[in-house]
């Protein structure tokens, strides 16, 4: 079989069609052309096991099965009438998974976030600058003899937990909330040192928002020599160095110059200076609540070009990065992901959250058309009407004309422009937690293997 007849029989148009124009085939093979490692014309090539990731994220079912089943029925137009059934058998698909280079699914993820750079244009700027809010979370990965040995499993109370749990540090854009850049390490690392892989990852010239957990010494040593900036939080007790507690006074906004203590750990390999900057403190009230302190870094020192109120309004808006996240790991169910090599759940990793910024620039696109910021429509509401859309694409494909499929492509923008966030008449202030569902079993304590002998011997016994 040529090259030309695997890639018009099998090129997967039709499974997402209304992300082709973000991701295409002809960027997939770019990559590959860059890479030192060939691939033989097989069914799964590159392309195809790329857009097997995304759907798998994407779909309801993220079993690899679903995914060979989704290309075996021929709902998805891929297989035409006289040729051979393909085989049910996933080990094809599972193996070509484990040959698809980490690399390039990285490159993806990048591309994707470049992608969408260049449609914002000047909207998507802070002060003309592009702003990324950084912040760290947790992954689950399933309990696999490799998975525990590099990620590790947290110990509590009860001892340690059977689940091995990936740390991962994220940027996402202030302005349209895709990914930047993603780094992941195993659950006893420092995020000091995540963050400081992070800093390094990311392009200079950017402005970084984060919380008072990387308001120490070493981030702000980092972020200076790669010529970025910081807007960061600092907690009280820091305050000391610059001036005393007692004599702040709200809306200070004073210059100072951050040196390294004898308690700070600089960064190795990095020059050890001062840094200029301003302090800022401002006092949040609202009405039956008490009064919150902020206490503020930031290395943007020009007050014309930055004044106070900017700053602390630019702050307010970190806490999108907590909604960013609650959107990969909820609404795309990403808080646990399914391979059981290491390999595979950074890939995992990397095309799912390449799928989460492909959503995104749908969003993007809509709202640029609408006239209105792109957080201010709903990340579950639009990702429900794209998903549907594409289903009806896909058992339509066969009788739609390209002209079809734009229009269908600009009704899908409409329809997104309307799904608005709903402008709330007061602030809300909700506990993080849920309520708790009985379960019909006890957790599992320990073991398997031990569970096992446990209720054998309790038969025994009776």
């Amino acid at each position: 079989m040529t090259k030309q007849s695997v890639e018009k029989k099998y090129t997967p148009n039709v499974l997402w069609p209304v992300f082709q124009r973000y991701l295409a085939k002809g960027v997939v093979d770019t990559f590959l052309a860059g890479l030192a490692q060939r691939f033989y014309q097989r069914l799964f090539y590159p392309w195809l096991v790329i857009w097997g990731f995304l759907f798998q994220r994407l779909n309801a079912d993220h079993s690899c099965d679903a995914f060979v089943s989704q290309l075996s029925s021929d709902v998805s137009g891929i297989w035409r009438n006289g040729q051979r059934p393909m085989s049910e058998n996933n080990s094809a698909y599972i193996q070509a998974r484990q040959r698809l280079p980490r690399s390039l699914a990285r490159q993806v993820l990048r591309h994707t976030a470049q992608t969408i750079r260049g449609e914002w244009g000047e909207d998507g700027l802070w002060q003309n600058r592009e702003v990324y809010l950084v912040d760290g979370s947790t992954v689950r990965v399933p309990a696999s003899e490799e998975l525990i040995d590099y990620y590790g499993c947290p110990s509590g109370g009860k001892g340690a937990s059977h689940w091995p749990v990936m740390r991962v540090m994220v940027a996402f854009h202030l302005w349209s909330g895709v990914v930047g850049e993603v780094i992941e390490a195993s659950h006893d690392t420092s995020e000091y040192d995540m963050a400081v892989q992070l800093f390094r990852a990311m392009a200079g010239g950017v402005l970084l928002v984060a919380d008072q957990m990387f308001g120490i010494y070493r981030m702000l040593q980092v972020i200076v020599d790669r010529q970025q900036d910081a807007l960061i939080r600092i907690q009280a007790k820091d305050i000391g160095r610059w001036t005393p507690k007692a004599s702040l006074t709200p809306n200070t906004d004073i210059d100072v110059v951050w040196s390294p203590s004898p308690h700070d750990h600089p960064e190795c390999g990095v020059p050890i200076r001062a840094i200029a900057g301003r302090f800022i403190y401002v006092r949040i009230e609202h009405p039956g609540f008490r009064p919150l302190p902020i206490y503020l870094f930031t290395t943007l020192t020009d007050r014309e070009r930055y004044p106070l109120e900017a700053v602390v309004q630019l702050y307010a808006r970190r806490w999108s990065v907590e909604l960013d996240l609650r959107q990969v790991k909820t609404t795309l169910e990403m808080e646990e992901l399914d391979g059981k090599s290491l390999d595979i759940v950074r890939k995992e990793l990397y095309l799912g959250l390449t799928a989460y910024n492909l959503i995104r620039v749908l969003m993007l696109e809509a709202a640029l058309h609408a006239g209105c910021a792109p957080l201010q429509l709903s990340f579950a509401r639009c990702w429900r009407r794209i998903k549907d859309t594409g289903q009806s694409i896909a058992f339509a494909t066969p009788w739609l004309s390209p002209p079809d499929l734009d229009l269908l492509f600009d009704q899908l923008l409409t329809r997104l422009a309307s799904c608005r966030l709903p402008k709330r008449k007061s602030l809300r202030f909700e506990p993080r937690a849920i309520w708790g569902r009985p379960k019909p079993f006890p957790y599992l304590q320990g073991s398997r293997q031990e569970a096992r002998k446990a209720v054998i011997a309790s038969h025994m016994e009776s």
